[in-house]
């Protein structure tokens, strides 16, 4: 898997990288589907370690799944 890193690497070190669990393919066949959709942010808060990545992952392949587009 390659994984591309902007901006200084000395930076914070508890960010860390989550794999997708919806892949390039799966999201290629939803894109361009919804023309005219401008779209919309979903913001997660809580506390480190709450569930906000799996949260956001399983919503990702819910929506995934009945075709609606989305970017993580």
């Amino acid at each position: 898997m390659k994984v591309m890193v902007y901006g200084s690497t000395s930076g914070a070190t508890n960010v860390t990288y989550q794999p997708h669990k919806v892949n390039r393919d799966e999201r290629s066949v939803i894109l361009g589907q919804y023309r005219g959709f401008r779209g919309c942010t979903i913001w997660l808060t809580g506390l480190s370690g709450a569930g906000k990545t799996t949260i956001a992952f399983g919503v990702e392949q819910a929506l995934t799944r009945v075709r609606f587009w989305l970017l993580l």
